[in-house]
């Protein structure tokens, strides 16, 4: 089970990232766009800068259960010889 902050985290980064969602879309609207002067484009690059970087979130799953080295197919470096050894894995 995930710990009670690790839970409250991810939503404060979550409100965080719709917080600023609709301004980092104009600023970057505003710097794609062809009509734009240089020094805008240059004065919207500096306030998308500024702004908290957006967050990808985690899945649920990664903060209820977490992961293990065996699931995620995490092999021992030894574990390579087994094959090598008389007696060893087949």
């Amino acid at each position: 089970m995930a710990k009670t902050s690790m839970v409250e985290r991810e939503k404060r980064r979550a409100g965080i990232v719709k917080k600023y969602a609709a301004k980092r879309a104009k600023l970057k609207e505003l710097i794609r766009s062809p009509k734009s002067s240089p020094e805008e484009r240059a004065a919207a690059q500096a306030a998308l800068q500024a702004l908290p970087a957006p967050y990808r979130g985690r899945s649920v799953r990664s903060l209820l259960t977490p992961v293990r080295k065996a699931v995620v197919g995490y092999q021992h470096p030894l574990a390579v010889y087994e094959d090598l050894m008389p007696g060893g894995a087949a």
